[in-house]
């Protein structure tokens, strides 16, 4: 009974790292889903506003910083990124995220271009070096250096 409890033992500290690899990858796999599903939503609304500037969403209403936080701060955050997507019909779902403060975005070159980021487990060198010339990567609002985001969609550079 004794060798079977030790080979148990032993095949379970062989296996199980890799299982909490594969559960990472599969985050790293939606996290990177909800970006592109929010830059779609995005690139819909542009399409009828000509800007990705949402009106009152967003860090202070200026429509940057975190994706999901809302009445944070005072007024920091009266309406979040995603619930302003999901009231005006670009974006079908809330995200179940981790984290309120998972997902950031930046609005670059007078709001016609944009970075969303996040942080993946497994980010690639091509993935950090991305962030880094985004214009949100380690510029004025640093979301590499300071709040440790590796992985970025870019749209309009």
């Amino acid at each position: 009974m004794l060798i079977v409890i030790v080979i148990i033992g032993i095949l379970a500290g062989a296996i199980f790292p890799k299982i909490v690899g594969v559960i990472d990858r599969a985050r790293d796999t939606a996290i990177k889903t909800d970006l592109k599903n929010i830059a779609t939503a995005l690139e819909l609304y542009k399409m009828d506003y000509w800007t990705y500037k949402i009106e009152w969403a967003g860090w202070r209403w200026t429509w940057n910083g975190f994706v999901i936080i809302e009445n944070w701060a005072a007024d920091s955050y009266p309406k979040s990124i995603i619930n302003a997507l999901v009231e005006w019909w670009y974006f079908s779902q809330k995200i179940k995220s981790s984290s309120s403060k998972d997902y950031m975005i930046y609005l670059c070159k007078d709001w016609d271009s944009y970075a969303l980021s996040a942080k993946l487990y497994y980010p690639t060198s091509w993935d950090i070096a991305n962030i880094k010339t985004s214009c949100n990567g380690i510029g004025n609002n640093w979301t590499y250096t300071k709040y440790g985001m590796n992985y970025a969609v870019v749209w309009g550079r």
